[in-house]
């Protein structure tokens, strides 16, 4: 295997950066005086270690594309996320501000508000094209952070197996950001976001690399990603763009590769899975590594980038231009996990890291030395609990006390809850503000490291669609850690799947204690009780599921919709009548709901819902449409009963909605004929054929009546036109003979 390039020696502390930028370029292109800011790319890699990279120091690594890029650019020796999560770690890369400012904490829970201005809004505004290629359906558009993007592919499929994450892989995604930069016309600068999500769980390179690290899959994938980014930016340099580009290099989080007993990452707060890989190059950017005390943080890359093309930052941002001299001071930066809380019902974690210390607020609270013990295995907090109480106190002072933040929560809809599910993740919800707490409160997820691994083996259980067994290792897991949120609700989706509908609703009920994901187990529970065509209870819950979000009504329509196709007219009726309960639905819920009572036999009930309907909406026709035939069945089937005042009277009211609606005049014409009232079965019958002057049966009865008033030659007419029609008719031409030898002009 080839050697991979050494790192580049940082440069003295005693050479101010100043000189630097003097020697190789402006450090803002406000300082430059540059008419035309430079292009911008945005590289993050998932789940990638810094130091499992050439540049970062590994000797076993294969990654010259990016070693190449550190040597050629600025590399920061120490810089962190603040979430070590996807969706968080880039809500804060791309907004500048921390998770309790933005909202956003963790995986599927949340989506991005409005009110926070990304990269690409910002960029956008400054007159860049803007697009982005991502990975993962964690970075799902319904997310948030879409926002400002021209083009924002997201397009990725569900695994299955062992792969069971809804990715795409590295080629696919950096041949779709390629064809973009060849194919983008835009004479302007341009903003790029390319996100490869390859090295995360489980770790699958493709050849050449899952051979050559056979036993060690994980650098493989890293492996795999440098070699695209090869081709990526040799696009770069085809097109022209390589030398006016900035570039910014960065991982999302690390991993834990079984550090501190933890497989993967999210749970814990150590340098394994906080620490990430920084890198800046392009024009105006030294040629160094950044080795200080302070170190920078993944919050630092949207005013870092703003600053080098010189545009005024957002008000309100925690991140800091780190190139700028003299630097803000920051005494440490902010990190927090709340995934341990979000799937697992422990305590949460936030902490504080500086370049000597680090400490973190748990139940069981924890204190390293990262000069002296750099791998966090010596925990002083219990030897020096008046440094813990005054670290305490800055991390209030920062963030607040736990659970103050505010937590932007994505919708419950049904099928972004589908999506979540298809990337291993629990698609249901954070505890509800009252219940989070202002101190570390559950168990420590220190003390419930194990379970992750068991979890982990349930779920691969689960994805491989060996249910019977995961529902064998879910259940032991809750009876060890009965609080177990992503157990218990990984164990009811597997009921559902296995159709142990009894045992399925039982455990939906039981998760639904946990104060959160409501939505979706509501629907989950509609669902099961559709399956079992107890369609009264799945509307009830689904009418909880639009309390919770009002947009599902479109979801329940839909259902409502596909039983009345099948001929489940009951189950439709109780859908239809539980969304109008619930106010949702509009004029299209009444077309459907009266539609499906006349199915049903309830014609008076679907006449007087479509009376209201128009009331509240004069002006739709389908519902005027729809009134006009249901009066005409509710005059029919009064007819059929005899009431044949009842019948010309529905008849008639239709005619006030459509005049001229032929069904309704040739309906009531008969029916006043049915009733002895020749006169106005004439002055009806003959507004019907002005509508449909074919219609050989009306002709008929028309020129019957015609005879019977002693008017021969207007029965001859009709007849004669009857004839034309259709020749075929005895009885008519035997008719017409007859009106003949009665007429005075025989």
């Amino acid at each position: 295997m080839p050697t991979a390039r050494a790192p580049a020696k940082p440069w003295p502390r005693a050479v101010p950066l100043l000189i630097v930028a003097l020697l190789t370029g402006c450090t803002s292109l406000a300082d430059c005086g540059r008419v035309r800011r430079p292009n911008v790319l945005l590289i993050t890699i998932d789940t990638l270690r810094a130091d499992h990279v050439g540049a970062y120091g590994s000797r076993t690594a294969k990654t010259p594309v990016i070693d190449r890029l550190a040597a050629d650019g600025l590399r920061f020796e120490r810089a962190f996320t603040s979430v070590p999560v996807t969706l968080a770690s880039h809500a804060t890369l791309l907004t500048g501000r921390l998770p309790f400012q933005h909202g956003v904490h963790g995986n599927s829970f949340y989506t991005l508000p409005p009110d926070q201005p990304t990269l690409a809004e910002l960029l956008k505004r400054a007159g860049y094209s803007t697009a982005a290629a991502v990975g993962a359906a964690v970075l799902d558009h319904r997310f948030g952070l879409n926002r400002g993007f021209d083009l924002y592919d997201d397009e990725t499929t569900s695994g299955s197996g062992a792969t069971f994450i809804a990715e795409r892989d590295a080629t696919t995604v950096v041949s779709r950001a390629s064809s973009w930069l060849t194919g983008n016309p835009v004479k302007r600068p341009f903003f790029l976001w390319v996100h490869l999500f390859d090295p995360h769980d489980p770790y699958r390179p493709p050849e050449p690399f899952a051979t050559e690290f056979a036993g060690s899959p994980y650098d493989g994938e890293i492996a795999y990603v440098d070699r695209e980014l090869g081709r990526l930016f040799a696009t770069l340099r085809s097109t022209g763009d390589w030398s006016r580009t900035l570039v910014v290099f960065a991982a999302d989080h690390g991993e834990s590769l079984g550090a501190h007993g933890e497989a993967t990452h999210g749970i814990f707060l150590y340098d394994d899975t906080v620490r990430v890989p920084l890198i800046l190059a392009g024009p105006g950017i030294p040629h160094a590594v950044r080795d200080e005390a302070d170190p920078a943080g993944l919050v630092d890359v949207l005013p870092t980038i703003l600053a080098r093309l010189g545009i005024t930052p957002p008000v309100g941002m925690a991140g800091r231009d780190v190139l700028a001299r003299p630097a803000a001071p920051r005494e440490f930066l902010y990190m927090e996990t709340l995934l341990p809380r979000d799937f697992y019902n422990w305590s949460g974690l936030r902490g504080l890291r500086s370049a000597r210390t680090k400490f973190v607020a748990a139940p069981t609270p924890e204190l390293y030395d990262l000069v002296a013990d750099p791998a966090e295995r010596r925990n002083l907090a219990a030897r020096e609990p008046g440094e813990v109480r005054r670290l305490a106190a800055v991390l209030d002072s920062i963030a607040g006390p736990a659970g103050a933040g505010p937590e932007s929560h994505a919708s419950a809809d049904p099928d972004l809850a589908e999506r979540i599910r298809s990337l291993g993740y629990v698609a249901g919800g954070p505890l509800p503000q009252s219940d989070r707490g202002s101190q570390p409160a559950g168990p420590d997820p220190k003390s419930r490291i194990q379970v992750v691994a068991r979890m982990d083996q349930a779920l691969a259980l689960v994805h491989a669609k060996d249910l019977p067994r995961a529902v064998e290792a879910l259940r032991a897991i809750l009876a060890d850690d009965p609080g177990n949120y992503l157990a218990a609700h990984s164990l009811a989706d597997a009921l559902f799947d296995l159709s142990r509908d009894d045992e399925a609703i039982e455990a939906y009920r039981r998760a639904l204690t946990s104060g959160r994901g409501a939505a979706y187990y509501h629907y989950r529970l509609g669902l099961l009780h559709e399956r079992r065509h107890e369609y009264g209870n799945a509307a009830g819950e689904f009418a909880q599921v639009i309390q919770y979000n009002p947009a599902a009504a479109r979801e329940v329509l839909a259902r409502g919709d596909q039983l009345l196709a099948t001929g489940a007219t009951a189950g439709a009726l109780a859908y239809f009548e539980m969304l109008r309960a619930a106010g949702s639905g509009g004029p299209a819920l009444s077309v459907r709901l009266a539609d499906a009572r006349l199915r049903a036999g309830q014609v008076d009930g679907a006449v007087a819902g479509l009376r209201e309907a128009i009331r509240q909406h004069p002006d739709v026709p389908e519902l005027r449409d729809t009134l006009v035939r249901a009066l005409g069945l509710a005059g029919a089937a009064r007819g059929d009963a005899g009431d044949l005042s009842g019948a010309t009277a529905a008849f008639r009211e239709a005619l006030t909605v459509a005049p001229a609606d032929f069904d309704s005049l040739a309906n009531l014409g008969l029916t006043e004929l049915r009733a002895g009232r020749p006169g106005a079965a004439l002055e009806a019958l003959t507004r019907a054929l002005a509508v449909r002057p074919n219609e050989v049966r009306l002709l008929n009865v028309t020129a019957e009546i015609r005879f019977r008033r002693r008017e021969y030659a207007a029965a001859h007419d009709l007849l004669v036109r009857s004839l034309a029609i259709d020749p075929k008719q005895p009885r008519i031409l035997e008719a017409l003979r007859a009106v003949e030898r009665a007429s005075p002009r025989r």
